[in-house]
């Protein structure tokens, strides 16, 4: 298959850098965040189905959290971020817990390397938000994704993205 679109950016753009900067931080409070574990998880897992013997992109996977759950569930799974530090602690959170992920250092808007039409599913847990080049984000997600595949992109509410209100 063809190699999916190569974006000018590259994996150190300023989002991925901002990512590394804060990667212990997300890493600890991954676990205990219940907005995500106790929300978010279960809506998402919900909306995803049967994982079973299916071909998921994880964009943007952080800490690998969703990652390998879906692995646990069925699928095979290829987890991409930009932030090293962050492909980094997905590795070893999966060896840790002897469950088959690959991750692999791309930023989402230059999946060098990798094949197109390769996944069944692109799942984007809130990562588009953070990407520098949308647009080539979304063109890389579509060219990866095999014919009649899936995406899933969570992001928030327009609202919860305008300065925050007077109560908070």
């Amino acid at each position: 298959p063809p190699n999916l679109h190569h974006s000018e950016l590259s994996p150190d753009d300023p989002s991925t850098r901002s990512w590394n900067d804060i990667a212990a931080d997300w890493d600890a409070h991954a676990d205990t965040n219940d907005y995500r574990n106790l929300f978010l998880f279960p809506l998402t897992f919900t909306l995803l189905g049967d994982l079973h013997g299916r071909r998921v992109l994880d964009l943007g996977c952080g800490e690998g959290g969703y990652s390998r759950e879906m692995a646990r569930r069925g699928a095979k799974v290829v987890a991409v971020d930009g932030s090293e530090r962050l492909i980094e602690v997905a590795r070893e959170r999966a060896r840790d817990e002897n469950i088959a992920v690959e991750s692999i250092r791309r930023n989402a808007s230059s999946m060098e390397g990798m094949a197109g039409e390769s996944f069944d599913l692109v799942l984007a847990p809130l990562s588009l938000l953070d990407v520098e080049d949308y647009e080539g984000a979304v063109r890389e997600c579509h060219r990866a994704l095999v014919p009649g595949g899936a995406l899933l992109v969570r992001t928030p509410h327009p609202r919860l993205l305008a300065p925050p209100p007077p109560w908070r």
